[in-house]
């Protein structure tokens, strides 16, 4: 019996701009032109999109036609499609304005969109609407007469293999695959997809779902079953990074173009949870100024009460609270070294000395207290750190004084070295911070500080261009995600996130997507709004806290990342990337084969000594590997 081995070896299936991005099919051909006419097609083609998608209706001579309505009233003229002949209706001139443009054109044929098609190498898309010979509905009233006069024509123009039939109508999909099984289905549908999970996944028809109501976990549903995801309609630019992140495979669309993208869409940022300060217990109005993670658990001190409370990093629940028995403003700030000293301190009022507690993270009591000189320093309530506190290399902290000065304050084997205090951002701004880029330079932000970049020596080595965080932003992290260095920053005290690739210099930044939503309203009287970050295999997490409005999670990626991660059993080792298939372990001269989830046979090729590759597969697709055996579901 063969063994199946599930999901042994599914990847990650966010798209990459250069291997699986999603194909983009004009809507009743383009906005430029009347709607479903030639020119909307041809220039929809013109506009690069890779299929173009139209509505199929019968004429009273049985022509087919494309039309959306039954009639033509939109389009200035009163007529049905039904009741008239093609002849009387290619006569008339149909007129649409649209985006303040007035165009005019006549009726397109069904032979005359194919042969677009064909002109422009775009694949049809065509919608199935209600019409006398092509019907169906639950209660078996179905006609599908003039099924085989569509079908008929498309493989007469040699599209039978690229041609997508689109409906809604179950019955006449599943008359189709009946009949004609190498014409590609999707299922139209929107805010009840789930309730034709199963008959989709059982009939091997895609799906097209109307923008709104679905989101990543839809998609990876129906790509685990093996199908595909189209949604309508989109038409902007935040739209469509969002379902380019969710992994669509097709997006329909009135006018939106590739080009039309401002943002960097390399790396892309996406919600894992968000909780407001009613949801969260632990959550004051004042004094929580500081955070920091360490393996997925958030440290957050209060000043106000020298307490701070442990939560989970994956749904923001508290873990536990702890009284360190610190007094008030010296614990306003906290770092969590590389490994994992939890330190808190700030000047607590006092100008010349930084005070800095390191306090056991799981019991909150106070492990060692220092009072470091920082003469000219001035109130100084957040720390940044970077390195190992405890190891022979060591790292340094680093603040910001509201005076315009910083302190570097070098640690190692468990201790600090000597504070050295220099000029900073040379401005009296509430709130600065300390931002730590590397082991040898950090930034200093704040309310209205410049955002530059400094040496440990407090020189100026790079400052934004016309690319920057807002002037009240109040926090920011930095840090690099597979050789994109990227720069978080909080732009404002009610708990909105804006990120920039600083990959080329921070003179030439530029805005990864759209900033995320404000958390609420209210304001942090404290002056800012604490992140920090933390990495997750290849991507990072960065945590965010409004204090009077709440606290949420976002995952940063890189598009397209994926985690080599082989599915293994007696000895073969199978691997899956991108488009490729890999198998190892298999003995040379055995038989490899490579099936859909449908189980039909897609390749089948003998194995070589060492690694075989199976190239002939598409990213974002399972399939079921076969060998000596075995068979082993793969994801790519």
């Amino acid at each position: 019996m063969k063994k199946i081995l599930i999901g042994l070896s599914c990847l990650a299936l966010t798209p990459s701009l250069l291997q699986a991005q999603p194909q983009l099919v004009g809507h009743r051909g383009s906005y430029w032109g009347v709607e479903n006419t030639a020119e909307a097609f041809v220039n929809g083609a013109r506009a690069g999109y890779d299929g173009l998608e139209c509505d199929i209706k019968i004429t009273a001579d049985g022509e087919y036609v494309i039309s959306h309505d039954d009639d033509l009233s939109r389009l200035g003229h009163s007529v049905s499609i039904e009741g008239s002949t093609l002849a009387s209706l290619q006569e008339l001139e149909l007129s649409q304005t649209r985006g303040g443009v007035a165009y005019t054109g006549r009726l397109c044929t069904l032979a005359e969109y194919l042969d677009i098609c064909n002109q422009y190498d775009c694949f049809p898309v065509i919608e199935l609407k209600w019409c006398t010979g092509i019907h169906s509905n639950e209660s078996g009233n179905n006609d599908f007469s003039k099924i085989p006069g569509l079908i008929g024509l498309i493989r007469e123009k040699g599209l039978a293999e690229k041609a997508v039939i689109l409906s809604s109508m179950r019955g006449c999909l599943e008359y189709i695959r009946s009949n004609y099984p190498e014409i590609q289905i999707q299922f139209l549908t929107g805010q009840y997809w789930a309730n034709h999970f199963d008959w989709c996944v059982e009939q091997g028809f895609d799906v097209d779902i109307q923008i709104g109501y679905f989101d990543e976990k839809a998609v990876k549903q129906f790509h685990d079953a093996g199908l595909k995801v189209n949604v309508w309609t989109v038409n902007s630019e935040s739209n469509f990074l969002t379902y380019y992140d969710y992994g669509c495979d097709m997006m329909t669309t009135d006018y939106f173009k590739l080009s039309d993208i401002t943002a960097d869409i390399s790396v892309g940022i996406s919600s894992l949870w968000s909780k407001r300060k009613s949801e969260l217990s632990y959550l004051t109005a004042e004094g929580q100024n500081a955070m920091g993670v360490y393996e997925g658990k958030l440290y957050i001190p209060n000043r106000e009460t020298g307490r701070f409370v442990v939560v989970d990093g994956t749904d923001g629940s508290l873990i536990a609270e702890h009284d360190t028995g610190l007094s008030g403003r010296k614990m306003s700030g906290l770092a969590i070294t590389d490994d994992g000293a939890m330190l808190l301190g700030g000047t607590g009022g006092d100008s010349d000395t930084l005070y800095i507690a390191q306090c056991d993270r799981e019991q909150g009591s106070i492990v060692q207290q220092f009072a470091l000189p920082v003469p000219g320093l001035g109130e100084a309530d957040y720390l940044a750190a970077t390195g190992a506190f405890y190891s022979a290399e060591g790292g340094y902290l680093a603040t910001a004084g509201n005076s315009g000065m910083a302190a570097i304050i070098p640690f190692a084997n468990g201790t600090f070295g000597e504070p050295r205090v220099i000029p900073g951002h040379g401005m009296t701004a509430p709130a600065s911070q300390a931002v730590i880029r590397d082991a040898s330079s950090f930034f200093i932000t704040g309310q209205y500080c410049p955002r530059k970049l400094y040496n440990l020596n407090g020189e100026v080595i790079g400052e934004f261009g016309e690319e920057r965080p807002a002037t009240d932003a109040s926090s920011a992290v930095c840090f690099t995600l597979g050789g994109k260095e990227i720069f978080v920053s909080a732009e404002n005290k009610v708990g909105i996130l804006k990120v920039f690739n600083i990959t080329g210099g921070l003179a030439q930044a530029t805005v990864i997507g759209n900033t995320t939503p404000a958390m609420g309203r209210g304001a942090n009287a404290n002056l800012t709004t604490p992140l920090c970050v933390e990495y997750v295999d290849d991507y990072a997490i960065v945590y965010l806290l409004a204090p009077n409005n709440g606290m949420a999670a976002y995952k940063i990626y890189r598009r397209g990342a994926s985690t080599v991660e082989p599915a293994t059993d007696d000895g073969i080792r199978i691997f899956a990337s991108d488009s490729l298939i890999q198998v190892e372990g298999v003995a040379p001269g055995q038989s490899i084969a490579v099936y859909d989830l449908k189980g039909r046979l897609i390749q089948s090729t003998v194995a070589e000594s060492g690694c075989t590759t199976i190239t002939n597969s598409q990213p974002g697709q399972t399939y079921i590997v076969v060998t000596s055996g075995q068979a082993v579901k793969v994801c790519l």
